[in-house]
């Protein structure tokens, strides 16, 4: 690749803020309202926020000691062998195409919207016609945007680029109306609320205020997964670092990108928490920043905010569109996948890959669209009392914490290796946090990430064996087998678990 299709700072900067703000942004105070008033929403933005901002430290130290590396699974087989980097990168590549399915669904909600009624509310009803409409809308989106890729890497990164820019602009519009309308004394009314539901899940009203650490634990807890899920795509500059002009700006892209991100967010999510009580912020529909707007402005606030998701959807729509692919020609070259899934068209695009990942994004999104559907049947008790839009961010941030781990652990080992045991240990935190937010985010999501590992498992072995066949290289180690068998079985048992419904979601 000539220097001139390189990506330089800019354009890593805006691959990566492009497939972090997508969906979760335009939804995050109301994500958060549901489960924390402002209190605990702050302690659970530190928590997360410290534990991201170590991962980042561990990236950077990663880059400028080890520039040779190419992307964070590069990262776990340097660090644990040959099977731990592919199934840091087979997670990710799970986390990217699951992401599509969520962008889908709420896109769907911003569009209907926009035409003045809601169009999600139809979604789990195959005889309405609106479900055909959101089917074929999703699903030409999601093939031209292959097809956009197809065309080359360098190309898709450049529209990137001016989506970044265009999506940065309702949402700065948002922040600076929600700072001039802010109003201290509602933010701090319901500080430590608990709020009041009935039976059916409505909210009903606050039952009662003041700290008391077990209440607001349960609050802080209930926040975790969407703040991951806004924070994936913030490591999106490392996968890319094969591309980039200098490997350094890769590290330059994340810290500029993470610090951006977080004072987005906060500004987001917690600013209207003063504008309208929280009773009322945690009963929005979603998306909700549209809906904070109409409230405050008029319709036209509504409008700006949905047509504003809109463009940011589809630009991390293409980011992960992007990543996944880009995961999979890295884990073929490196012999952890068949060959075929590294093969690259004239414009450098993996075209196979690229055709499996849609595949899979549209037989997911039939499915949890719609229950009627025959596969949707299978999985039916899955999704049950979330959303398709929940289940699907959910899933996807699950499977981006095992990437997430050993970016941080194998920043620890090189630390102890290079006699810095600062970053040693600020690795070591990392990895731990990583591991704190599969149990405390959702354990049970995280379960059903592992069934998506069982035909990894079979493909990296088939791999393996062929590479053995052609070049006398050991197909694995014992390591490797011990480890593949550790997650195959773990896998087995989820299925055993969703089976006779011992776990459900």
């Amino acid at each position: 690749m000539t220097d001139s299709k390189k990506l330089g700072l800019f354009a890593l900067i805006a691959l990566v803020i492009s497939s972090s703000i997508g969906a979760g942004v335009f939804d995050l105070t109301r994500k958060l309202a549901e489960s924390a008033p402002p209190g605990p929403a702050l302690l659970a933005w530190l928590i997360v926020g410290v534990g991201i901002l170590l991962m980042i430290v561990a990236i950077n130290f990663i880059v400028r000691t080890k520039p040779e590396l190419d992307g964070l699974l590069t990262y776990a087989e340097e660090g644990f062998g040959r099977f731990w980097g592919f199934a840091s990168g087979w997670g990710y590549w799970l986390s990217a195409w699951l992401g599509n399915v969520a962008f889908a669904t709420i896109l769907m909600q911003a569009i209907g919207r926009l035409g003045g009624h809601s169009l999600y509310s139809t979604f789990f009803d195959a005889n309405d016609a609106p479900f055909w409409i959101t089917i074929l809308i999703t699903s030409v989106i999601m093939w031209l945007l292959m097809l956009l890729v197809t065309r080359g890497i360098e190309s898709a990164s450049f529209i990137n680029a001016v989506v970044m820019v265009a999506k940065l602009i309702p949402l700065a519009v948002f922040m600076i109306i929600a700072f001039v309308m802010f109003k201290v004394g509602v933010f701090t009314s319901t500080f430590w609320a608990v709020l009041a539901t009935n039976a059916e899940g409505a909210i009903t009203g606050v039952t009662k205020q003041g700290f008391v650490w077990k209440d607001v634990w349960g609050q802080i807890q209930g926040c975790f997964m969407v703040l991951i899920w806004v924070y994936v795509g913030v490591e999106g500059a490392t996968v890319f670092t094969s591309r980039a002009r200098d490997k350094s700006e890769a590290a330059k892209a994340t810290v500029f990108a993470f610090i951006g991100l977080t004072v987005i967010y906060i500004f987001i999510s917690m600013l209207p928490y003063g504008l309208i009580p929280y009773k009322d912020l945690a009963s929005l529909g979603s998306p909700a920043v549209g809906e904070i707007l109409q409230a405050k402005v008029g319709s036209w606030g509504m409008y700006l905010m949905n047509a504003g998701l809109a463009i940011s959807v589809l630009g991390s729509w293409l980011s992960w569109t992007l990543l996944p692919v880009e995961t999979t020609t890295i884990m073929a070259q490196r012999k952890m996948l068949p060959g075929v899934f590294g093969r690259l068209n004239k414009n450098g695009s993996p075209t196979f890959a690229l055709v499996l990942t849609t595949l899979l994004c549209q037989l997911l999104l039939f499915t949890v669209i719609s229950p009627h559907a025959a596969f949707g049947n299978i999985l039916h008790f899955t999704i049950a009392g979330a959303s398709a839009y929940d289940f699907a961010f959910s899933l996807c941030s699950s499977a981006i914490l095992l990437s997430w781990m050993f970016i941080g652990f194998y920043a620890s080992k090189l630390g102890f290796q290079v006699k810095k045991y600062g970053i040693a240990l600020v690795g070591a935190i990392a990895g731990l946090f990583q591991i704190a937010m599969m149990y405390l985010a959702g354990w049970q999501y995280f379960l059903l990430v592992l069934l998506g590992f069982l035909p990894g498992i079979i493909l990296f072995f088939v791999a393996r064996s062929k590479t053995q066949s052609e070049t006398g290289e050991k197909a694995y180690t014992t390591v490797d087998l011990v480890s593949a068998a550790l997650v195959a079985l773990a896998g087995v048992v989820t299925i055993v678990l969703l089976v006779t419904k011992v776990v459900t979601i």
